[in-house]
């Protein structure tokens, strides 16, 4: 396997080529120019989850080209390939995203701000045409359950319709609750979506201390994830991974549920054996849930949650250097895949 620089080195490194063969800086329109060129180039080669990945995290060349053009490149070439889930992956977050930004603006725009009214029209907007866009993808696959469940999310924000808030309980935010909550989403999800929404509810149901003591224990699950062997894994598997990726790498492993949490707490060797790294492995909607859930029971902003002091464990590593340094990861991550897709025999 060949070293695999990340979309934005890439990018990074093109600019800085052109500007020793030009002798000059170059200007913001060139930049942006060459950031549609290499995300092209990705394309063309199939990397399209890394793509996926670079506009979660706001690297594409939006400047040049449409945001919502860029996602469309990349959901064509996903879609012609079947992989509906990638699909789904890449467009959660962003329409989740741009909705939690809408009601924002919307609560904003209700108690006088009637600037928030364009922004919630805007974001709103937005939100529908990915939406637009995403079931029609599924429809074209044939995945009806997905497309008629992202028509129901069209209907609803259309009429900017929520669930009710369910019955509240006073239990308390233990530890052991904050598990159990993840871990009932989860069992009952056929995607990440459906463990998000099963969530939502969860963490609906729950007072404003009780959320407040739930982002404090995922922040401290997420900060004892810090290790530099377990982001080098993240990087060998998504091929790149940015400092805000290894965050919400690490709240994915956290959405897993406690088994997984603590083989991750082991090792990466030890993640492996517990979870298939496929996909796009990031979950950021994990990391407001708690916020946006508090803001619909109480009415306001969560209070500022500090987490606990970051100790990174691990050995450093350099980028150009990964794959000869984690050889052996790199090994039983190649070994994981080549037995994913293997046919079955039966």
């Amino acid at each position: 396997m060949t070293n695999r620089v990340s979309y934005r080195d890439t990018w990074d490194a093109a600019v800085e080529r052109q500007q020793a063969a030009a002798g000059r800086e170059l200007t913001g329109h060139e930049v942006q120019r060459l950031g549609v060129d290499v995300f092209i180039d990705f394309l063309h080669a199939g990397r399209v989850d890394e793509l996926s990945a670079a506009l979660h995290e706001g690297e594409e060349p939006r400047q040049m080209v449409s945001s919502f053009d860029l996602i469309r490149w990349v959901r064509m070439e996903l879609e012609e390939a079947g992989r509906a889930e990638a699909i789904d992956d890449l467009y959660r977050p962003l329409v989740r995203g741009r909705i939690r930004s809408f009601w924002k603006a919307w609560r904003n725009a209700e108690a006088g701000d009637w600037g928030g009214m364009a922004r919630a029209a805007e974001d709103k907007g937005e939100a529908m045409r990915l939406l637009d866009d995403w079931l029609n993808a599924m429809h074209r696959l044939g995945k009806t359950a997905q497309r008629d469940r992202l028509l129901q999310e069209v209907r609803k924000l259309h009429a900017n319709e929520r669930a009710p808030l369910p019955p509240l309980s006073e239990q308390p935010m233990t530890g052991e609750r904050f598990w159990a909550l993840l871990e009932a989403a989860s069992s009952g999800a056929a995607d990440m979506a459906g463990f998000l929404d099963a969530l939502e509810q969860g963490l609906l149901a729950c007072t404003g201390e009780a959320l407040v003591a739930f982002q404090k224990h995922l922040q401290t699950a997420v900060a004892q994830l810090a290790s530099h062997d377990l982001w080098a894994l993240a990087y060998l598997a998504r091929g790149g991974c940015s400092d805000d990726a290894f965050d919400y790498f690490r709240a994915w492993i956290v959405a897993q549920g406690r088994e997984v949490f603590e083989a991750a707490l082991r090792g990466p060797e030890d993640l492996l054996g517990a979870v298939a790294l496929e996909g796009n492995l990031q979950c950021e909607e994990l990391m407001y849930a708690a916020g946006e859930a508090y803001e619909r029971r109480t009415g306001k902003p969560m209070p500022g949650v500090r987490g606990p002091r970051t100790v990174w464990t691990g050995r450093k590593w350099r980028e150009d250097k990964l794959e000869q340094s984690h050889a052996g990861l790199l090994a039983l991550l190649e070994a994981q895949r080549v037995q994913r897709t293997a046919p079955s025999r039966g």
